[in-house]
């Protein structure tokens, strides 16, 4: 068996994505769906197939409560206690290899200055972005914003149906499913 699930059925949002990351008119996109439905493993997927650096933040309910939590690797350590600070020097480590992509996994647990800073990023177009919302989640409204006035493209993941559930796990346990 292979190192990771194998894609399936997805070659209509694998191109919206793409677009997204690669064209003119937008600064990226925001994958939208239920848990488990694959909008991790879509973006990562398509991130490596472009062979530019991706700086992937994990959100967590725990990062949350953290000020830039899920940005924290890229937070310069500094006594000083002002956000802006933190949010400048973020946004500098962020940006400082050109073309970088910006993945931010379950974006619906940004804290206010993380949701901040990623609507920033997305509104002066200094970083292409893809992030993942699962469906049915509280989402700070900046996040919100990246989709609704047009920063970011939303792409909607649906589960797939039980013909589609069939088809990926025999591709890959390599086996047929019978009745």
């Amino acid at each position: 068996m292979g190192a990771r699930w194998q894609l399936l059925g997805r070659p209509t949002e694998q191109q919206a994505i793409r677009a997204a990351l690669t064209g003119s008119a937008g600064s990226g996109v925001v994958l939208v769906g239920s848990a488990g439905v694959g909008k991790t493993t879509l973006a990562r997927v398509v991130t490596e197939e472009l062979g530019v650096p991706v700086r992937w933040a994990a959100c967590t309910e725990s990062s949350r409560g953290i000020p830039l939590g899920a940005f924290a690797p890229w937070v310069e350590s500094t006594s000083s206690r002002d956000p802006i600070t933190a949010l400048v020097s973020a946004r500098e480590s962020l940006l400082a290899q050109p073309g970088t992509i910006i993945g931010v996994d379950d974006a619906h647990h940004l804290d206010q200055l993380s949701a901040t800073l990623l609507h920033q990023l997305a509104m002066d177009r200094s970083a292409r972005i893809v992030a993942t919302v699962r469906t049915g989640e509280v989402v700070p409204d900046a996040v919100t914003s990246l989709w609704k006035d047009q920063y970011l493209t939303r792409v909607e993941l649906e589960a797939f149906d039980k013909p589609e559930c069939t088809k990926l796990v025999e591709l890959v346990l390599g086996g047929t499913w019978r009745d």
